[in-house]
């Protein structure tokens, strides 16, 4: 059942309508951004997230007080309220409504498995130089070659290691980015909070200088709608970094499963040359 106008504060439907008529502008002809947009700013008034309902409750009885008639479909609505809980679970799953990405985390994880992989590798490595060294001829000049191949392989390793690290430190800062562009934003919004306050209380008491405090509330609408606009870019900004960061990330995990096959491959060919010169020996005797 949808809420009654009697559940609304003053307050929250005069946040609400200044959306209504900012987002309308800032999307006129594009139904889901302008939904996800409203809604945002409608869980930030309010601290939840409505059913589809709602919404279309809203944006029919404000119409008159808006001139806004929008009139998405309530298939359009439900899209746009699932998005908005998408949104909402993946904020309480990171760290203080950051990021989910610990770079430094699955590099502490990889570290240990990357090391029993090359040790064996190593191992080998070490016996097959020497036992090269006690023998002449091609075979010792193959393991010296393999022997560098594993050196670059390994450095490679501990390269991507290090590059996922670094990526750690870009994510915390970030993260530090967006927590002082959520405070400010959280302070410029109590700030305007207490001007309409104290606007409403000065209407209610004396109707002197109407004038006036229509100009005021002019320009804090105007005040408001481009702090929502600099708060959505900031938004926007962010996801295109954080967008950024997962695609490196997925290519250091591409490269570092490469570099472990081809560990692996090459573990295995100084495996069959160790036990190719083994046979030779024992022929010769």
């Amino acid at each position: 059942m949808a809420r009654t106008r009697r559940e609304w504060t003053d307050e929250e439907l005069m946040a609400i309508m200044h959306s209504i008529i900012a987002r309308a502008a800032q999307y006129p002809n594009a139904n889901d951004k302008f939904l996800d947009a409203l809604i945002d700013d409608v869980r930030a008034a309010t601290g939840r997230i409505y059913g589809a309902g709602q919404y279309s409750w809203l944006l029919r009885n404000l119409a008159e007080q808006t001139q806004v008639t929008r009139r998405p479909s309530t298939t359009t609505v439900n899209q746009a309220v699932a998005r908005a809980h998408a949104l909402k679970r993946a904020e309480l799953s990171s760290n203080e409504g950051g990021i989910s990405i610990n770079a430094h985390e699955i590099a502490r994880i990889l570290d240990p498995v990357l090391r029993e992989l090359i040790g064996p590798v190593l191992a080998v490595n070490s016996g097959a130089m020497h036992n090269g060294a006690q023998s002449a001829g091609t075979p010792a000049a193959v393991s010296r070659d393999d022997a560098l191949r594993l050196r670059a392989t390994e450095a490679s390793l501990v390269e991507a290691l290090n590059r996922l690290r670094s990526q750690d430190e870009e994510v915390g800062r970030l993260q530090r980015e967006v927590g002082r562009v959520t405070a400010r934003a959280e302070a410029a919004e109590g700030i305007c909070r207490e001007m309409l306050a104290g606007i409403h209380q000065a209407i209610v008491t004396s109707a002197v200088g109407a004038e006036q405090v229509a100009d005021v509330v002019m320009r804090l609408n105007g005040t408001e709608v481009y702090l929502m606009l600099q708060n959505d870019a900031v938004r926007r900004q962010t996801t295109a970094e954080v967008d950024g960061l997962r695609a490196e990330n997925a290519a250091l995990k591409k490269e570092k499963d490469h570099l472990i096959l081809q560990c692996d491959q090459m573990r295995r060919a100084l495996v069959a040359s160790q036990q190719g010169r083994g046979g030779a020996t024992v022929a010769i005797e």
